[in-house]
């Protein structure tokens, strides 16, 4: 069956508001678009058309988030799984291990927690939720700075270690070649500049003697 063009579009948009992201809306779209002509005949009228489009269009979301969690769930082991999902409120806690992980009905959880379906539902929802939160942020690469902290020092950081390494070299050499000089002159025999006076000195006394 072909689809009527505003419905099309209605469901787009609808796909938007769920998604808030344009590439994502436009997949969740086509892919309701395929079931309905797949699933639906000619025959319906445009008002139960457009309510079973949008109803469809809610069931593939919940699918594709369910298969993307899915995904999520596989790349992760099974203690950090359990760690994301203690982060939980304990009510929220225990709703989504019977409903998720126990495969528990409803009604089945609403009785154990003595609670009425309405309160299952709402919490399921809420803390599916919350634990998609948590995942994601499990999932978050190590901030920028904490990456740089374990890596190699930098260039400019390797320049000014060499730098400060070889000022420190040149002092030490200098200091030393000092020290080298000193003793070299004394052992030479070479006056002194107090030497120099005294002898010029007593070369004058001499001379006035003579004269």
């Amino acid at each position: 069956m072909l689809l009527p063009r505003h419905l099309i579009d209605e469901v787009f948009q609808a796909a938007l508001y769920l998604t808030s992201d344009k590439q994502e809306a436009e997949r969740l779209a086509e892919e309701t678009m395929v079931r309905a002509v797949a699933a639906f005949d000619a025959s319906r009228e445009d008002a139960d058309l457009r309510v079973s489009l949008h109803r469809l269009l809610h069931r593939v979301r919940i699918e594709r988030r369910t298969r993307a969690a899915l995904r999520t769930l596989e790349s992760l082991s099974p203690s950090e799984i359990q760690r994301v999902l203690m982060s939980l409120p304990a009510e929220l806690r225990m709703t989504v291990y019977y409903g998720d992980v126990a495969a528990m009905t409803y009604p089945q959880i609403a009785e154990i927690m003595s609670v009425d379906l309405e309160t299952v539902i709402s919490r399921l929802g809420e803390g599916r939720t919350q634990f998609r939160a948590a995942l994601a942020d499990a999932l978050k690469p190590a901030p920028r700075n904490a990456r740089r902290s374990a890596q190699a020092p930098s260039g400019h950081e390797l320049r000014r270690s060499r730098l400060e390494g070889g000022t420190s070299r040149d002092r030490a050499n200098s200091g030393s070649a000092q020290e080298s000089r000193a003793p070299a002159a004394h052992q030479s025999g070479a006056p002194t500049t107090h030497q120099r006076r005294h002898q010029r000195d007593a070369q004058c006394g001499d001379d006035h003697l003579n004269q």
